[in-house]
This record gives C-alpha cells, structure tokens and sequence, in this order.
C-alpha cells in the first residue's frame, strides 16, 4: 500500500495520510470548509456519471461523497463493499442478480426491503420491461436498473501503478510555465497561481506548496534566474511553511497537522524532523506557522492563540521529539479562568447582573437635647468708703 493518497479533480481533492490514518476532502469551492475521518482507509470508487466518490473505511461506516454539494452521507446497514449510484438517490450493491438498493434521506442511504409490490413503506421491487430491460418500483416511480460504473480509484489496480521519473516529477511542477525564470517574473507570476511561497532570507530558495498539492516544489536562485530543482512529496497538502531563519531549514505543516522540518542544500532537499499533532503541546489544530527572528522561534498559530518552540536546529540525536523543537511558552487569545479557593473565575466581560431593590426603614427621628443653662452666681457688690461710713453711722444710730 503507498504511503499516501492523493485523487485530484477540477472541484475537489481527496488526501489520506497512512500513518496517522486520517482522510482529508478538501473542495474548491468550500474553501475552508474540509471533511475529516480519523479511521484507516480500506478503498475508494469512483463514480464515472456523477463523479462521486465511494469511501470505505475500516471501523466506520461507508460514506458516499457527491462533490455537488460537499457532503458525505453515510449507507447505514452496509453489506458488503461493493456500491454503484443508481439516478439521484439510489445506492446498488451486491451482484445484478441480486441487488440491493439503498435510498437517499437528507445526509444517509437507509437499506430498502424488498417486497412483491413495491408499495410498501420503504420497499421496492424489481421487474422485467417489454423490452427486457429490467426496472425498479419504490412506491409509484419506476427507475431503469441501470447503474453507474465505478473504477477503484485506491488502491490502484498494479498494472496501473508505475514510478514516476524525475523527468515526470519536474514536468509536474513546473506549473509557472518555465523552468527558468527570473526572481522578479517568478514572484509575479506566482502570485496569480493558487499556490503560496516560502523564500529563503538571502533569497537563494524557493518553497512552492498548496493545501490543495502534497508536492513541496523546489527552485533555486541562480545568478538572478530561479530554477526547478525538483520536489519533495508529503502525504497531504500543505497549510504552511517558512524558512527558520536560516537558507538550510524549512519548517511545513500540513492540513493534518503534521509538522516537518526539512533541510536544504545543493543535493536536494532531505526531512530532518517529524511531529504528529499529538505530540504537541497544546492539541489544539494549528492553522499556520511562522519564524520569530527576535528569539528564535517558531510560532503555531491556532485558534486560542499561539505557540513558542526554541530552536535547536543542529541536534544530531533525533529520537526523542523535542530535540529540534522545545515548547517555550504560549499566549492566549481568550483570558483564562484563575483558579482561587476551589473555585474558578472567568475574566471575561458578563452583562451586569439585576440587583433586587433593598427596602430601607426610616429611622426614628432623635430628640434634641436641651442644653442646660448655666447658673451664674451673683457676686458681691464692692463698697466704697463714704458708703462704708454712712452704713456705719445708720448702723449706730
């Protein structure tokens, strides 16, 4: 089994990564929007009409993915794991002597019983034409019994499976139209393709890459004329990628959130590191990745905020997974509750909470105290000496 999958259409393409067993349906036209299913894949049918796609899994249910409308509706009662589409809502499996026929109900095919008439509630029956085509009845329509082929589309069939030369491989990815170019005309045109870039400080490298491409193609400067040196494949697209501050690393992250770590020189370009969104730090699905000159790091940019990683780019021992990358610290977009006392208090801003009226009673009015007077004493009366005399002689007679 290859190490990847990787189906490209005009509207849609269909990722698989055999390592972390994750399936990735990444459409055009839904851009942002991508389905997910964490199982190992068993196979996947093309449908050659409706071009729809047929997934089976291992431990999930089958699903049928109609690139229409971006969606995947899963066949409840599965039998089997052979499938064809039959007109707009119907499902065949088993063999043409002895299908079976599932029907389209919003996002799931539910199994049909098969009856003499056909009228029953979620029955159907199968009968011969005057012309010997053969017919199916569900209530009063009837639809031709004739199904849609469907090619396997993974694994391929070996005598379709041939190795690619690297004369194939540069043809592939020569996708701005030469391989040589000036850097100015390179940058111009490749800002009007729907691939991104990654260049190097010094301007010598060249990173192209697409989240809808597992293909990391490499160019190099050379006396001002940017050449197609070949590519590197990952088992998914790529969300992102930077060089850490240097011409030699290169740091990718891949819509599954598989972080690499390449090195570049002028044999090529070779992986040097792997970590699986498991073993980060914070779980949390990162959207893009960054180089921070000022400390050295490398920064994962998630929905709640960003991650700091050191660098340590010359470690030769690569066994354990923080020797190239050491988690450093992390900033949160959204404020944290503090834990105090058993309990936690979220930060955030609350509408204000109503407050019930308090009844306040009027308080007795106080008595004013009367201040009591003050009793003056009344005090002598000072005589004279003429006034003393004359009391003198009255008191004598």
């Amino acid at each position: 089994m290859d190490d990847r999958i990787i189906l490209r259409d005009p509207d849609y393409v269909l990722l698989y990564d055999t390592e972390a067993e994750i399936i990735l349906i990444l459409n055009k036209q839904s851009t942002g929007k991508e389905i997910r299913i964490e199982d190992k894949l068993e196979s996947v049918w093309k449908s050659s009409g409706s071009n729809q796609l047929i997934i089976i899994a291992s431990k999930t249910l089958p699903g049928v993915y109609d690139p229409r409308n971006h969606s995947l509706a899963k066949i409840r009662n599965p039998h089997g794991s052979s499938y064809r589409i039959l007109g707009k809502r119907l499902l065949v499996g088993g063999d043409d002597q002895n299908p079976m026929l599932w029907i389209r109900k919003d996002q799931e095919y539910h199994l049909l019983m098969k009856s003499s008439s056909g009228c029953e509630p979620d029955s159907y029956s199968i009968s011969q034409t005057k012309d010997g085509h053969r017919v199916v009845r569900i209530g009063n329509a009837y639809h031709p019994l004739i199904p849609e082929s469907a090619k396997p589309v993974y694994p391929k069939p070996k005598e379709i499976v041939a190795e690619k030369t690297e004369l194939d491989i540069s043809a592939e990815c020569s996708t701005l139209g030469s391989n040589e170019l000036s850097f100015s005309l390179f940058l111009a045109k490749a800002t009007k393709l729907y691939y991104d870039l990654a260049i190097s400080p010094n301007n010598k490298w060249a990173i192209q890459y697409s989240i809808y491409d597992s293909k990391l193609s490499i160019w190099m400067n050379k006396n001002d004329k940017m050449q197609l040196r070949g590519s590197m494949n990952n088992a998914c697209g790529i969300r992102s990628a930077c060089f850490l501050g240097r011409n030699d690393y290169l740091a990718s992250l891949d819509t599954i959130g598989t972080l690499k770590i390449w090195y570049l020189d002028e044999d090529g370009m070779t992986r040097r590191h792997i970590i699986h969104r498991s073993q980060f730090e914070n779980l949390t699905e990162h959207q893009s990745i960054s180089y921070e000159a000022k400390d050295n790091c490398l920064i994962c940019h998630h929905k709640t905020g960003i991650d700091f990683y050191s660098l340590h780019l010359e470690t030769k021992n690569l066994e354990n997974k923080n020797q190239m990358l050491r988690y450093l610290k992390s900033f949160r977009s959204e404020p944290e509750p503090i834990i105090s006392q058993g309990k936690s208090t979220d930060l955030r801003i609350e509408p204000a909470k109503q407050v019930s009226p308090v009844t306040i009673k009027p308080s007795k009015p106080k008595k004013k105290k009367h201040k009591k007077k003050r009793r003056i004493e009344p005090q002598a009366k000072v005589y004279t000496e003429d006034e003393i005399l004359e009391n003198r002689r009255h008191f004598l007679g």
